[in-house]
């Protein structure tokens, strides 16, 4: 009998333990610099919650301890929405950082983070306007880099101050993590560089000033809702190696005008194009497969067609039509001239015009490739006869003066 009542005080104990494991821990307070603390004691130490008073403004100091107990978390949402926290300075004790912990703190400018530190939650520190995100450099879990918060090994973006406009991501990055952008509205443009496989979950959610994106050939992966309500976004390139796109990943981008891929076709998830640009256009090469439409058609709500020769030549040396190559030239001039849009030196200035057999034969330097008379039209601005303000170029010799008339030329596409 006593063997009995032994056993079932031990069986009641362990569903007494079991109960106390089950129920949520309760909430405390305590006041200390002028603030009350909202906490939660988890054995030996504490966790600081939501529900501050009043809302903290300025610069904070986190404490080191509350009821008794060593702070060693910051909870998720903690200090969310406080608009007018400027700089925070976390003690040694805190180990972990939780979602949202910092969320659209519109002031926050500064925050220090401790070697102790070795987790920090998604969207912490999105859409605010911080500019400097130190880590201690023996903080062994995270690093900062220009900035921008790095696991230790480089290979992950784990958070971007949210005052940044440009953003060019380190090259040692393989993975722009979930949230590292999360509602950064003042971003306006970012480089990401090759060595970039994948673009997690709501990595760029709401960068709604973003306007330009290209996802280079080695990212093999962009995550759900990854660009969601990038409301400024107008036109993405996607690489020619990405085989999914998941869902909702650029719904709600109103204004985005075309998407070029360069590969063949990929698996998309539901929404993934939902509440674009009504005449939104997807441009595919035409040696590209699997795009399951006869071109034109749509395709996931998009208009898809394929591209001419010219955007092809533009797109896979990563230029648009208006960008500025490095000789000074706008890429479409280039691809117009067949100049490498690459070589600074590579250009041509001048333009002479030779009649052969009553027609015309025009020469460019320092290349010598020639245009037949009727591309000339194009050349001249639209002009149909070779006449206008023709002059001499002193460094011509007196025999090329002779032979040819020199002119200076702007090319403009039709």
């Amino acid at each position: 009998m006593k063997r009995g009542h032994g056993m079932m005080k031990r069986l009641l104990a362990v569903l007494e333990l079991a109960l106390v494991a089950a129920m949520p821990l309760m909430a405390a307070t305590e006041t200390v610099g002028g603030y009350t603390w909202t906490y939660r004691i988890n054995g030996d130490t504490a966790e600081i919650q939501s529900g501050i008073t009043p809302t903290p403004t300025g610069a904070l100091t986190i404490p080191s301890t509350l009821g008794g107990k060593t702070v060693t978390s910051i909870g998720s949402y903690s200090f969310s929405e406080c608009s007018e926290l400027t700089n925070v300075t976390i003690g040694n004790s805190v180990r972990s950082i939780g979602d949202y912990a910092f969320y659209y703190c519109r002031s926050l400018t500064s925050v220090t983070i401790p070697s102790s530190v070795t987790s920090i939650g998604n969207g912490t520190f999105g859409g605010n306007q911080l500019v400097v995100l130190k880590v201690a450099t023996d903080n062994p879990s995270y690093k900062a880099v220009s900035g921008l918060l790095l696991t230790k090994d480089g290979k992950t973006l784990v958070a971007v101050p949210g005052g940044l406009a440009s953003v060019t991501i380190p090259d040692s990055v393989t993975s722009i993590g979930e949230r590292a952008f999360y509602n950064s509205s003042g971003l306006t443009s970012v480089t990401i560089p090759d060595s970039v496989t994948s673009i997690e979950e709501k990595a760029f959610y709401g960068c709604s000033s973003l306007t330009r994106v290209t996802v280079p050939d080695s990212v093999t992966g962009i995550g759900e809702w990854a660009f969601y309500y990038c409301s400024g976004l107008t036109n993405v390139t996607i690489g020619n190696s990405a085989t999914r796109i998941g869902a909702y990943a650029f719904c709600e981008c109103r204004r985005l005008a075309s998407v070029i891929f360069k590969g063949n076709a990929l698996r998309v998830g539901n929404s993934a194009f939902s509440y674009v640009g009504s005449g939104c256009t997807a441009y595919v090469k035409e040696s590209s497969t699997g795009w399951g439409v006869e071109i034109p058609g749509m395709w996931n709500r998009l208009n898809i067609q394929y591209m001419t020769p010219e955007m092809e030549w533009l797109v896979d040396r990563g230029l648009t039509a208006d960008a500025r190559a490095a000789n000074g030239r706008t890429a479409a001039e280039c691809y117009a001239l067949g100049l490498d849009p690459e070589d600074a030196t590579n250009d041509f200035s001048i333009v002479s015009i030779e009649m052969v057999d009553g027609k015309p034969k025009v020469e460019w330097e320092p290349k010598t490739n020639r245009w037949t008379g009727e591309e000339i039209p194009t050349v001249l601005k639209g002009a149909e006869r070779l006449d206008g303000e023709w002059h001499e170029v002193d460094k011509a010799s007196e025999s090329d003066k002779a032979k040819y008339r020199f002119f200076k030329v702007v090319v403009e596409l039709p």
